[in-house]
């Protein structure tokens, strides 16, 4: 029998988190909270008073969350860690926030995982701009500008301070720009990117972009935490002023590492993106039908407080009733 681990990120919306960690519940499971520090002290204490007859829960070392930044490597990794530390027993480990929800019984899960032990799931795609490929020129103009503004997000230097303020060199010049404020920037933007050009990728690695959200072997962990914890490995210097690290950084571990024959490009979590917004959608009521059909083992992004009823739905008409094995695609 597959045992498995959650890591489980959270940052708002305590009773939510209360429910996916029940539905996770089951023999074997083990599950470690990273509790975002921007949740107040007393919140926190509720939520480990709440899980303190859980011989499964365990929380980890607490960083403050900033969007973006290198914060939630720590985060993931942190948690992964305290796995390890705590010698729990797993084979897999799955990496969601307390916004996820399984789509997919805990016996499908396991039953999923044993039929493909030896996999890793992670999805992934080339950060090279295409230009420095050697691409066509005539590739289309959306991908060619999709890939090399992907890259724009190690090339460039972030910096960030407080909760929203963000330095980006070089930056972009604001064409838009109104008021001295503004303008101001603009300037201090075209100085800057004189002065300091975009940068390469490291040196024997080749970069890898994907989602926050993976399922990977114990073995997989291991090795990620081992970079993570090692000082002089540059990617961790690197990657503490690349922007959305924690979208690159574990697809070019990973991928950079003899575990690349073993990836599936296939995180196994149904995302729902829409047409004209870089965030996921909060799924609804209206979306069963395509969380019925499809062979994910998880959906994301879920808000009680948009919508109330679909946890509800999901867990009486698909959690709660046999559920078939799942075939890998």
């Amino acid at each position: 029998m597959i045992r498995l681990l959650y890591v489980i990120l959270f940052h708002k919306e305590a009773k939510q988190l209360y429910r996916l960690v029940e539905r996770l519940q089951s023999s074997g499971n083990a599950i470690v909270i990273h509790v975002c520090k921007n949740v107040s002290d007393d919140e926190f204490s509720e939520i480990t008073e709440y899980f303190s007859s859980f011989s499964n829960v365990f929380f980890c070392k607490r960083v403050r969350g900033t969007w973006c930044t290198f914060r939630t490597v720590e985060a993931m990794c942190n948690g992964m860690q305290k796995a390890l530390e705590e010698q729990l027993k797993f084979d897999y480990c799955s990496v969601i926030s307390a916004q996820d929800y399984p789509i997919k019984s805990n016996e499908a899960i396991a039953h999923f995982l044993a039929e493909n032990r030896g996999s890793e799931f992670i999805n992934y795609w080339d950060m090279q701009p295409l230009i420095d490929r050697g691409e066509p020129y005539y590739n289309t103009i959306l991908q060619r500008e999709r890939v090399n503004r992907e890259a724009e997000k190690w090339e460039h230097y972030t910096f960030h301070y407080g909760k929203k303020f963000r330095v980006e060199i070089p930056g972009k010049h604001n064409p838009n720009a109104k008021g001295f404020a503004a303008h101001s920037a603009n300037c201090v933007k075209k100085l800057l990117s004189l002065l300091i050009k975009k940068r390469n990728f490291l040196p024997g690695l080749h970069p890898y972009g994907g989602s926050d959200w993976y399922t990977i072997s114990k073995e997989a962990v291991e090795f990620v935490v081992g970079v993570y914890q090692n000082p002089k490995h540059p990617i961790n210097s690197f990657m503490r002023t690349v922007s959305c690290s924690s979208e690159i950084y574990f697809q070019t571990v990973l991928m950079n590492s003899d575990f690349r024959s073993a990836i599936v490009n296939n995180n196994l979590r149904l995302i729902l993106w829409p047409e004209v917004n870089w965030h996921p959608k909060i799924i609804e009521a209206s979306d069963l039908p395509v969380i019925k059909s499809s062979a994910q083992l998880y959906a994301r992004k879920f808000d009680q407080n948009i919508d109330s009823k679909i946890l509800d739905l999901i867990d009486d008409q698909i959690l709660n009733s046999l559920t078939r094995p799942i075939e890998q695609k």
